[in-house]
């Protein structure tokens, strides 16, 4: 059986959160411009029965699917969970403050048991477009917009390999505090001359493996000074 809100009812309701709801947002505003005696008129041709149990407020359910349009949330059941705990929500549904928000499966079933097709969506947007025709905020031009459809080049695939060289500017000074601390090491200093960034990362990387070679602490099945040097060419890409 059809029930629903009167505007007595709502008004009524929305006293409870006089103190509670934001005036300034858009749902506020949208509430003052629809016309929601029109909206509740079109839906009551989905209720015809007289008998049974009174139904939810069918405006109600309809707020709740534009509220979940307006704010973008991802479901009907995230959006029934936001109403029930935001005040400015509850407001512009025009229930009391105790009372319960619809479950979602009750606007699941609205949509694909009551309404089942897109007429009384139509008769809305008609109904808005012409409230706002009437208010001179429709221009009637012609607009035309021609358009051209490229592949994206998204391929993930496809990858590109930069190889960059970069030039390190020595400095006196820092190459004397990094050979000062490699002599109080035990390690010898540092050639000058040093002259990019590629010939001072195969010298040092060089040095490094000849002190691991040393020190015993590369795991090589065949120790031979051939297959050192084999391995050292494979690792840098130099001839050692």
């Amino acid at each position: 059986m059809y029930a629903f809100y009167s505007r007595k009812e709502i008004e009524e309701n929305r006293k409870s959160y006089k103190m509670m709801y934001d005036t300034s947002h858009h749902l506020v505003k949208i509430d003052h411009l629809v016309d929601w005696i029109f909206v509740a008129q079109k839906l009551s041709a989905y209720y015809p029965s007289q008998i049974g149990r009174p139904s939810k407020d069918p405006v109600v359910l309809v707020k709740i699917l534009m509220i979940q349009y307006l704010e973008g949330f991802r479901s009907v059941r995230f959006t029934c969970k936001q109403v029930q705990q935001n005040a400015t929500y509850r407001w512009f549904l025009g229930i009391f403050t105790d009372e319960k928000v619809p479950d979602h499966s009750t606007i699941s079933k609205f949509l694909s048991q009551r309404l089942k097709y897109e007429a009384f969506w139509e008769e809305l947007f008609h109904h808005c477009l012409l409230s706002i025709d009437r208010d001179g905020l429709i221009t009637n031009e012609t607009w035309a917009a021609d358009e051209t459809e490229l592949k994206a080049n998204a391929n993930k695939l496809i990858r590109v390999t930069v190889t960059e060289e970069k030039t390190v500017e020595e400095k006196a000074e820092d190459l004397a505090m990094i050979n000062a601390h490699r002599i109080r090491h035990g390690k010898k200093p540092l050639p000058l001359g040093l002259k990019s960034f590629r010939t001072a990362k195969f010298i040092l990387s060089g040095i490094e493996v000849m002190h691991m070679i040393k020190k015993g602490q590369l795991a090589l099945r065949d120790k031979s000074v051939q297959n050192q040097v084999k391995f050292i060419h494979q690792l840098f890409g130099m001839a050692a």
